[in-house]
């Protein structure tokens, strides 16, 4: 469990079960806001880093968040 209050490098890998439009830039917001209400983070400003990752996969949805202590030289390392 990372503490509360160190800074964070967020990965999200977004499923998707088809090729349909959508957003993909809005969702990281409502995750963060999940994961603050939820105690697994204290703010989302903890967040230094993001990466965010579309993939499709016939018939699979699901999202997946990796949260990592950021470290400055680590760009790239999910």
């Amino acid at each position: 469990i990372l503490p509360l209050t160190v800074r964070l490098s967020f990965r999200m890998d977004v499923l998707c079960p088809d090729h349909k439009r959508r957003d993909l830039s809005n969702l990281p917001k409502v995750v963060e806001d999940a994961l603050v209400k939820a105690g697994v983070m204290g703010d989302d400003s903890q967040i230094d880093e993001v990466y965010l990752v579309r993939k499709v996969i016939k018939g699979e949805q699901r999202i997946t968040v990796t949260l990592r202590p950021y470290v400055e030289e680590s760009h790239a390392t999910f």
